[in-house]
């Protein structure tokens, strides 16, 4: 009988995650994203959405298997075109990239910001007790206006415009 109630937990909580993605795929449909499904070990389900191509912009959404209360939304943005540019330079890499982490704390984001000078990965933990959906729309717009903030540093730093914006990588934490 114990068993059998373990069972109808792990089952409720599989339906759960199930009826999350669902729903979150319903709101990205609405608002024009195209949507993909994508398998990772681990998840309990990833949604890759991305806008219209003419902007580019695009971000992972995940949950993580026994971790039904939690989904996780994630980008990360290349620095292809302008790691040359301070690859020999450590002083100045290490105070630009300060500065960087200075501007991305004001965001309410979690980001990775590797001293290597690669890329930025910025990403949201989002608890179901709250999601709705306009929070989920708020903390995407979060994440956004931390990537344009990275963008703008980037492009005011060195005069170059941003890459081409389908160089966007969507990420999942």
């Amino acid at each position: 009988m114990v068993l059998w109630a373990q069972g109808s937990i792990i089952l409720d909580a599989m339906s759960t995650e199930q009826t999350t993605a669902n729903r979150i795929r319903a709101w990205l449909l609405d608002q024009k994203y195209l949507v993909q499904d994508s398998g990772e070990q681990g998840k309990a389900f990833v949604l890759i959405a991305n806008e219209s191509t003419d902007t580019g912009f695009g971000f992972g959404i995940s949950q993580e298997v026994g971790k039904p209360r939690v989904i996780s939304l994630a980008l990360t943005l290349p620095f292809d075109s302008y790691k040359p540019l301070l690859s020999d330079k450590p002083e100045e890499r290490y105070s630009f990239l300060r500065e960087l982490r200075l501007k991305i704390i004001q965001f309410d984001v979690e980001f990775n910001l590797p001293l290597d000078f690669t890329s930025v990965m910025i990403a949201k933990h989002v608890y179901l007790d709250g999601l709705t959906e306009d929070s989920f729309w708020r903390h995407v717009h979060e994440m956004r206006r931390a990537m344009l903030v990275v963008i703008w540093t980037l492009e005011q730093k060195f005069s170059i415009p941003f890459s081409d914006p389908n160089s966007f990588n969507v990420t999942t934490p």
